[in-house]
């Protein structure tokens, strides 16, 4: 893929066909992807509205950054079904400081620390095949 769009998320990136594997009985093609994680916006509350409360009005100062995806999909060409899938998925969120409402800093947004990043990595892994 060259670029996908989800949600308020970009995945920019690469895939790549790096072999075949027996996986549950079926003969998987392995393709490996790498690309990069990009939001378009800030992140939003679950809802979208960010007027319920100030966690919520917080929220809505995130924004991510240093996105980056690797993933190994084993992929039944026969049933056209991913058996096996592993996606690492690592960013940085830059979010309000929470401290910075206690230091009475929350209205000055070029206060050093009125806000922090914080590293974030997720391992997702998907067995959704067919065994044979």
């Amino acid at each position: 893929w060259s670029r996908l769009r989800c949600d308020n998320e970009e995945f920019d990136g690469i895939a790549q066909l790096v072999g075949y594997i027996e996986y549950n009985g079926a003969d998987c093609a392995v393709i490996r992807m790498n690309g990069t994680v990009n939001s378009s916006d800030t992140i939003k509350s679950v809802d979208g509205n960010s007027n319920d409360n100030e966690s919520l009005q917080s929220i809505n100062t995130m924004s991510l950054k240093d996105g980056k995806m690797t993933s190994v999909m084993y992929w039944d060409h026969e049933e056209n079904i991913a058996q096996f899938t592993v996606i690492f998925r690592s960013k940085t969120i830059t979010m309000k400081n929470p401290l910075s409402i206690s230091l009475n800093l929350s209205d000055h947004e070029e206060e050093p620390l009125a806000f922090i990043d914080v590293p974030s990595q997720e391992q997702i892994e998907i067995y959704a095949g067919i065994k044979k």
